[in-house]
């Protein structure tokens, strides 16, 4: 693909979507590689399968469906391709704002009365850069729309059985006797 481009024959607006629709091509290798394992082992394999396919499509949606977001492999390219300091200086900078801020939250959380009043806490910031509640907001608001997940979320919440829930999903009742043995799955 690349000699096509380098030639003139696709342009590089043409090749971008057909290299998103090749990565997505080769999700289907795992996912035929999945189905061709035995039935004990068939979910884990889909699971893994499925993660794969779900990793690309979402990063398509982030890098492609966002206009600007296509910008950004490309300032990263340019920045490796205009010197080693051009992007080290980048990775410095970038470094130095993470390290500030660890080190600003270890202090919140340990010696407060260290920090200038405006540091003891985050409230300086806007709300969407230190809270995810404007994104849940949205999120609710664009699910309440979805009949599918409308569907899904009221009848998880009708169908929750008393019990504990672990991390393997398996509901357990709170009173268990002693010659009885319940596994119930939840899902």
């Amino acid at each position: 693909m690349t000699p096509l481009v380098g030639i003139g024959v696709i342009s590089l607006k043409r090749m971008y979507p057909l290299t998103l629709g090749a990565n997505i091509g080769t999700t289907t290798t795992s996912l035929f590689a999945a189905l061709a394992t035995d039935g004990e082992a068939l979910s884990r394999t889909l699971q893994i399968a499925f993660s794969h396919f779900f990793f690309n499509i979402f990063g398509i949606a982030i890098w492609y469906v966002i206009p600007f977001m296509r910008n950004i492999p490309a300032v990263i390219l340019g920045l490796s391709i205009a010197h080693i300091w051009a992007m080290g200086a980048v990775l410095i900078l970038v470094g130095i704002i993470v390290l500030f801020v660890v080190v600003v939250k270890v202090l919140q959380a340990y010696r407060p009365q260290s920090l200038p009043v405006i540091l003891q806490n985050w409230k300086f910031l806007p709300i969407f850069m230190r809270s995810l509640d404007p994104y849940d907001k949205v999120f609710t608001i664009c699910c309440a729309r979805c009949d599918q997940c409308r569907r899904c979320c009221g009848s998880h919440s009708e169908n929750q059985s008393e019990g504990e829930v672990y991390e393997n999903s398996v509901v357990v009742p709170n009173k268990v006797l002693p010659t009885q043995e319940v596994h119930t799955s939840h899902f």
